[in-house]
């Protein structure tokens, strides 16, 4: 009875997000633009320009030690071209829905953290098992940012959750089976159906409620579902997949830092 009951709180909460300006205007956008192999850096900075914030951020970004060449850049477009086209997706995935919609939930900045960075480093192993573009870089790189969005519901529960999320790795089983018995729901089915409230394109949605199912699909869903594998338990056999993720595992993990080190704090 109490499971049906978070439950149908979770369902509440879900029917409470249809309408976030900041995803609206720049996340959907976004999405838009890199399923187009060519789309361009102008295209990027007609999403991005009329959002201070965001654009803010790049600027900060691009004035870092990592990208500072010595001039300060106080221009957004050449701010863009400093950081390049793949990272600025990255970059502006996480500071439009990671930091600016998770915080109108309340998530405290550790759980925000432990959010981002896991997504942060999923997306650098899917770059790893994506070395021949079997999908569009882009494309891969901000679904695999995008996949555990329905934890950020679940996050508010706050040491409920956190404590489910410990015993998962303590006892080395999937995080969806304990919100399933706790919550009556899982955050793959919590972040299907943000996708389809925000209007995704079904491809995102679709990884976005079945990352999970390690035997399932072949593409984005299959990538995206090792990559996500790997980093819950880098002990679990992914054959050939495991093989590799492991050999690039100080790459994945330092690129990854260093990525959430520059969102962060710049």
């Amino acid at each position: 009875m109490k499971t049906d009951i978070l439950r149908e709180e979770l369902l509440a909460k879900m029917s409470l997000t249809d309408s976030l300006p900041t995803f609206d205007s720049i996340l959907t956008r976004l999405l838009g633009i890199i399923s187009d192999a060519d789309a361009s850096l102008d295209q990027l900075l007609e999403v991005v320009k009329c959002d201070l914030a965001i654009s803010a951020k790049i600027i900060r970004i691009a004035n870092s030690v990592f990208y500072c060449r010595g001039s300060t850049i106080v221009d957004l477009k050449r701010a863009m071209m400093r950081i390049g086209l793949t990272e600025l997706q990255d970059i502006i995935v996480c500071v439009a829905f990671l930091k600016d919609i998770t915080n109108q939930w309340g998530l405290n900045l550790h759980d925000l953290e432990d959010l981002w960075v896991h997504s942060l480093a999923v997306s650098n192993a899917v770059k790893v098992l994506n070395r021949r573009a079997v999908e569009h870089p882009g494309k891969a790189a901000t679904v695999s940012i995008l996949h555990d969005i329905g934890k950020t519901i679940l996050y508010t529960y706050g040491d409920k959750y956190r404590m489910l999320i410990e015993k998962a790795r303590r006892e080395r089983v999937d995080i969806c089976d304990l919100e399933k018995e706790t919550f009556g729901i899982d955050h793959q089915e919590i972040g299907y159906q943000l996708s389809v409230n925000w209007k995704m394109p079904e491809e995102v949605s679709w990884v976005i409620g079945n990352h999970h199912g390690r035997e399932g699909g072949d593409g984005l869903i299959h990538l995206v579902c090792v990559a996500d594998s790997f980093l819950d338990d880098r002990a679990v056999d992914l054959g050939e997949e495991g093989i590799i993720l492991e050999r690039k595992a100080d790459f994945i993990k330092n690129e990854t830092t260093r990525m959430s080190e520059l969102i962060g704090k710049a």
